[in-house]
Order: C-alpha cells, then sequence, then structure tokens
C-alpha cells in the first residue's frame, strides 16, 4: 500500500495523456486509479465503487480529489459517503468515463481513442494538459497524504473492526 501511493502523486504530472479500460469492478483503490486516467473507455457491464466508507475506513488513492474534480463536491460527497456502486449509464451522464462501449469492442474503442489523442500535435497537448491539470496536481498529492494517514489511524476503530469482523488487516509498510 505504502508503494503505490508512493506512486500515485506523479500520476497526475505526466507530461502524456493516458487512458484506463475499465472492463469490470473499478473497486477503492481500482477506482481511484482509473479516475487518475486523463480518459476513461469502459465496458457497459463495468462499475465504479468507492467502497471504503463501507469498510470503516477514509478513502483513498486520491479519490477525494479526483472525485470532486470530476462530478463537483456535492455529488463527491455522496459518493464518498454512502459508498455506492455506480454503474456506466450513470458513470457517463455524471462525466466519470468518457467512452462505454459493449465488453467486446472495448479494446476498439480505447484503441480509437489512442489513435486520436496519438494524432495530436504531442507538445501543444502535453501542455493543454499540464495547464488543465494544474490544480489537480496539488489538490491529488495533498489528498493521498491525508488520506493515508487517516486510514492508518481508522484501522484500530470500531467501525473498521465491526465492518471487517475484526479480522481484516492492512499491512501499513
Amino acid at each position: 500500500a505504502v508503494a503505490i501511493c508512493a506512486v500515485a502523486p506523479g500520476l497526475p504530472a505526466l507530461p502524456t495523456p493516458w487512458t484506463a479500460d475499465l472492463t469490470g469492478g473499478s473497486i477503492g483503490v481500482g477506482m481511484g486509479l482509473a479516475l487518475c486516467a486523463d480518459y476513461r473507455v469502459a465496458a457497459d457491464t463495468a462499475y465504479l465503487w468507492p467502497k471504503f466508507v463501507k469498510i470503516g475506513i477514509h478513502h483513498g488513492f486520491g479519490l477525494t480529489a479526483t472525485l470532486p474534480w470530476l462530478v463537483g463536491p456535492q455529488r463527491a460527497t455522496e459518493l464518498l459517503s454512502l459508498g455506492a456502486r455506480v454503474g456506466m449509464e450513470q458513470a457517463g451522464a455524471w462525466g466519470l468515463v468518457d467512452r462505454v462501449a459493449p465488453l467486446e469492442q472495448i479494446m476498439d474503442a480505447s484503441h480509437t481513442l489512442a489513435a486520436d489523442l496519438a494524432a495530436q500535435p504531442r507538445e501543444a497537448l502535453a501542455a493543454n494538459r499540464v495547464t488543465v491539470r494544474a490544480p489537480l496536481r496539488e489538490r491529488f498529492a495533498e489528498a493521498i497524504v491525508h488520506e493515508r494517514a487517516t486510514q492508518t489511524a481508522l484501522y484500530e476503530s470500531k467501525d473498521f473492526q465491526q465492518a471487517t469482523g475484526g479480522g481484516y488487516r492492512y499491512e501499513t509498510s
């Protein structure tokens, strides 16, 4: 967990736009990673699930930065507070995914988007990404640190123990 959180702050700072293909459930950290991508191409059967609250801990992997960035603070607060599972029809309507295709067509849809991006002038594309994502970079780096510290503090909470039956443990190293 520490290693992935150490790499995570660099994702919004990558100079090249990147895509995430969602072919099944993107749950917790998986959702956090997917929302770091510039573009998300999802199978119509995929879903997003910010489930951390369901096990009594704080959300992680930058979800408290990326989710409000994409859907606004009110909708993000609701999703994070309820730990609600989001299907692709709703995710598309809310701007959480950019393309939805049948599972068997997901690679074609993803490759088409990647080819369209690759056809753009690289320096201009990179400059646009840096400018548009500047506010997210700083907020994401702060969120990762806060989320991890809060998660660690909540591992011993009554909520976490009850939600996990007292037997589920995260490695803190």
